[in-house]
């Protein structure tokens, strides 16, 4: 049975109201090593998304959007709600002093820690990626596929014993592809041999040479499993790894706009059942508008 503590098939990970060198640096560089990354910009549109997501790891950046105290609240809520409460929390900043930081430290649950952005961002990648590896978040994958399975959206084509023999993905990675043919062009492709094919990407064709790993037949079609030549420039797998993500969190960005929002008002108490009230700390003992005066010693 798959263990709730290191997913199989791995965890996504969400930076929440990321900052520029989040972004630029951080998700790029976790992407790059095929860690299942998207970014969201609204707190109103994160928990019902992460609630589709039980086991997701989320950063939160506290520096803007909301005060120190509406954080507080929001990151506070999660362990209240039974459909939030397994989703692995961490929180970024570069402006909380210390106060506010053992705040978060010693009175939320944040079993991905607090992230001090004011170190030099090569550190902070580390200390995350650390985070991912020891929280499973890559699971047993070693590369993240793109599902296309039930389109035609993606389409290919190569030339087999001067036939054009046309393809539709089902799902690509930066390592291989796998496509659906007409069983009529099946016998035209033989496992382990070499194929020289033109991947039609939307906006951009790219030509790889891919090896036959598996053929399985499906009712009137084949599903034909390539993996990319390691010959093939870094670039082609890096412009496929780009459109994978890209496409990953164009899809992500529209299912945000359609999700439920999150209206509550993080400047009130947070609502908890009776029997959990006394596990959360009263914020009349926080004095969260106090603490912006406050400087580390």
């Amino acid at each position: 049975m798959e263990s709730s503590e290191n997913p199989i098939f791995g965890r996504k990970v969400f930076f929440l109201n990321p900052s520029l060198n989040i972004r630029n640096v951080v998700v790029e560089r976790l992407r790059s090593l095929e860690y299942e990354v998207y970014t969201m910009e609204s707190y109103k549109e994160a928990k019902a998304v992460l609630r589709e997501n039980e086991h997701a790891i989320c950063f939160i950046n506290i520096d803007d959007s909301l005060s120190m105290k509406e954080w507080f609240n929001f990151v506070k809520s999660f362990e209240f709600d039974d459909s939030l409460s397994t989703v692995f929390l961490g929180v970024i900043s570069a402006k909380a002093n210390i106060v506010e930081k053992e705040q978060f430290i010693m009175k939320t649950k944040l079993p991905g820690g607090f992230i001090d952005l004011n170190k030099p961002i090569a550190e902070v990648f580390l200390t995350i990626q650390k985070i991912l590896d020891l929280n499973g978040s890559k699971g047993r994958r070693k590369y993240v596929r793109l599902d296309y399975r039930g389109s035609n959206e993606l389409t290919a084509n190569c030339l087999v014993n001067q036939r054009l023999v046309d393809l539709v993905l089902n799902d690509l990675s930066s390592c291989g592809f796998a496509a659906r043919v007409k069983s009529s062009m099946a016998s035209l492709f033989v496992k382990d041999c070499d194929y020289v094919i033109t991947l039609h990407l939307l906006r951009k064709d790219l030509v790889v040479k891919s090896k036959v790993f598996a053929i399985k037949p499906i009712e009137n079609e084949v599903i034909i499993v390539f993996i990319l030549d390691e010959s093939i420039p870094y670039t082609i797998n890096e412009e496929i790894r780009q459109f994978v993500f890209r496409t990953l969190q164009e899809r992500m960005d529209e299912h945000l706009k359609s999700s439920m929002k999150d209206y509550t008002d993080y400047k009130q108490d947070i609502k908890v059942p009776e029997e959990n009230k006394e596990k959360l700390l009263s914020l009349d003992d926080i004095k969260f508008d106090e603490l912006s005066d406050l400087e580390e010693p």
